[in-house]
């Protein structure tokens, strides 16, 4: 590809919410469109969740260790959002585009589902990749929280809905609890059971290889959770003074909720 044409998509990428349409929302983001742009523009609440954007760095770090994750980046919001966009602390975001899987009959066999791909992706990822998810606490992989996209890498398409297809996917919003479910409210504690069960002890039950460790170290140096955030406080400076406190108190407590579930890889300091 040119390095025209390289500058153009990356230019196209990161367009504003109401440069582009609406084309769907979820239980925490609005997604955007434009006509032939690679990627889509998510629109999420910092407050509405409560690991949204630890999360989704972590859900970034992994995409350049493992092609079956679709990275997510904050992106600087420099317009008003859409009326319809209702966000008490806005914070936006870039993601390649796909089609996402069609959730199942029910709730109850989403999740379901959601656990059975949880453990196959443990069990049968190789070079401690299945260990290293499992430590992550990784979770919600749903049906729905898989996307149907056009390149390698992706899981067949009959793994993750159980019915032949002749696509693959990859996670595009999954979450992640860590590898325990102490330290948590009541309320956050139930629904780590829920989403994953009750997770093995690390360092008893299992082990983290030491070379995966350092690969994730590697790709957390390259982008450190202060630069992956950049957009999110240059947005609050510039746009959104009146939350510019509140959101960088998240930020900090992001961070923090982030070396905590990682001190023990040894990967303090991000």
């Amino acid at each position: 590809m040119q390095a025209f044409e390289q500058a153009w998509l990356l230019l196209k990428a990161h367009f504003q919410p109401k440069e582009g349409k609406f084309l769907d929302a979820g239980q925490n983001q609005s997604v955007f469109v434009q006509e032939d742009n690679p990627d889509v523009m998510k629109v999420g609440d910092a407050g509405s969740t409560q690991n949204q954007l630890r999360d989704m760095y972590l859900l970034d770090s992994l995409s350049r260790l493992m092609p079956i994750f679709a990275g997510q980046q904050p992106v600087k919001q420099t317009a008003d959002l859409p009326k319809s966009v209702q966000s008490r602390m806005p914070m936006l975001s870039t993601q390649e585009r796909g089609v996402p899987f069609k959730p199942g009959p029910t709730h109850r066999a989403d999740a379901i589902r959601g656990r059975q791909l949880v453990h196959a992706l443990q069990e049968g990822l190789g070079g401690g990749a299945g260990q290293l998810l499992e430590y992550l606490g990784i979770a919600d992989l749903k049906p729905p929280n898989w996307m149907k996209v056009p390149r390698e890498g992706g899981v067949p398409e009959g793994t993750i809905t159980g019915r032949p297809g002749p696509n693959k996917g990859v996670i595009h919003d999954p979450m992640f609890y860590g590898p325990t479910n102490e330290g948590m409210t009541a309320g956050e504690k139930m629904a780590a059971t829920v989403a994953r069960g009750a997770p093995r002890r690390h360092g008893e039950d299992y082990q983290v290889p030491s070379e995966i460790q350092e690969h994730l170290l590697q790709e957390m140096d390259a982008k450190p959770f202060d630069q992956f955030v950049n957009p999110l406080v240059e947005s609050y400076h510039d746009i959104n003074q009146a939350q510019l406190d509140p959101m960088m108190s998240h930020i900090k407590q992001q961070g923090q909720s982030l070396e905590d579930m990682l001190s023990s890889l040894g990967t303090k300091g991000l």
